[in-house]
């Protein structure tokens, strides 16, 4: 299977003999392109959020991801302006047929 980016993942197990495992691998090969896709989009997403705060000089840091979530160390002067920034490029950082809206 294939995200939309490109980036692959081979499922040598779709030829199983065994049924549990090749429906699982079944499963897998629906649900991967959606997945992968979503996490190559937040990936984008980060590295241009990354570049707009380095060149805000903001003093935010990224410090982690979870699944969708990305939780920052912020300064208190700076969180309005890093949620306007975050929103902002969350929708933008890819073209896509119909726009992603985040929350």
């Amino acid at each position: 299977m294939e995200t939309l980016f490109h980036r692959r993942r081979y499922l040598l197990e779709i030829h199983a003999s065994n049924f549990n495992i090749r429906s699982f691998a079944e499963r897998t090969a629906m649900n991967s392109p959606i997945q992968g896709t979503a996490a190559d989009i937040l990936k984008v997403a980060m590295i241009e959020l990354d570049r707009e705060m380095q060149e805000r000089n903001f003093q935010a840091k990224l410090l982690l991801q979870v699944h969708d979530e990305l939780i920052f160390e912020v300064p208190e002067e700076e969180v309005e302006s890093l949620q306007k920034l975050s929103r902002r490029s969350d929708g933008k950082c890819c073209k896509l047929i119909r726009a992603i809206k985040g929350r």
